[in-house]
């Protein structure tokens, strides 16, 4: 089975769980959501394309070297980062209810972020030069986004509480970094045409089913915030 056929084979087995994130009885996130939410927000979705424009002139050892470079400063970005920030929440004494919105919000403009991209007319192609892209380059901002840093703080800052919850935000962000590395030593092959469109379909699929999850955990944060404000009313 080809590297290509693996991550369709990922995210079909994500969908499902995904769809099925949250329920009546409450905010219910498990390690298969937060990976389905990492796919999103730091995933290898959205860096195929440029990637594969940047290091087409690449031989495969300085493609390979440069894959292996970018994953790792990622990786170590976005731990920092994530918690650097999740410190500040606690020490600001940001409450549950308040995160709970704040990580739907966030998850939300994603998700319609993704969305609508589709929609976007495609920027012309630019020809790489000869020289070795900078490892710094590829990791800001292709494999490491804003809104990634924040959706890692705000769930970080969600289950700060519980450390069974933020070691499954850690393992979930190495498992999609890993994913993220696989998908950059096989550009080349991804990027053939039938895998770029189903990737492109998936992904679709991904923003549509986080723009629902994003709504329901927004409706209850905010359902947890009035039960909040009415106990201490």
């Amino acid at each position: 089975m080809t590297p290509s056929r693996i991550a369709v084979l990922i995210i079909l087995l994500l969908l499902p769980s995904i769809a099925l994130a949250a329920d009546e009885g409450g905010y219910r996130l498990g390690f298969l959501q937060i990976i389905g939410l990492f796919m999103v927000t730091l995933g290898p979705l959205k860096m195929i394309a440029p990637f594969g424009r940047v290091t087409s002139r690449l031989t495969s050892a300085e493609l390979h070297r440069l894959a292996f470079a970018s994953v790792l400063i990622g990786t170590a970005a976005v731990v920092l980062g994530g918690g650097l920030g999740s410190l500040l929440a606690a020490n600001w004494g940001v409450s549950t209810p308040i995160l709970t919105i704040c990580t739907g919000l966030i998850f939300f403009l994603i998700a319609l972020r993704t969305v609508l991209a589709q929609y976007e007319p495609a920027l012309p192609a630019t020809l790489a030069d000869d020289t070795v892209p900078s490892p710094f380059r590829i990791a800001f901002p292709m494999v490491v986004t804003p809104y990634g840093i924040a959706a890692v703080v705000a769930l970080l800052s969600l289950f700060q509480d519980d450390l069974t919850r933020m070691l499954q935000v850690f393992a979930a962000l190495i498992v999609v970094m890993a994913i993220n590395l696989i998908t950059m030593l096989y550009v080349r092959t991804i990027l053939s045409p039938l895998p770029a469109a189903l990737l492109q379909l998936l992904g679709a699929v991904l923003g549509v089913l986080q723009v629902a999850l994003a709504l329901r955990i927004l409706l209850i944060g905010l359902r947890d915030l009035g039960l909040a404000v009415n106990l201490h009313g």
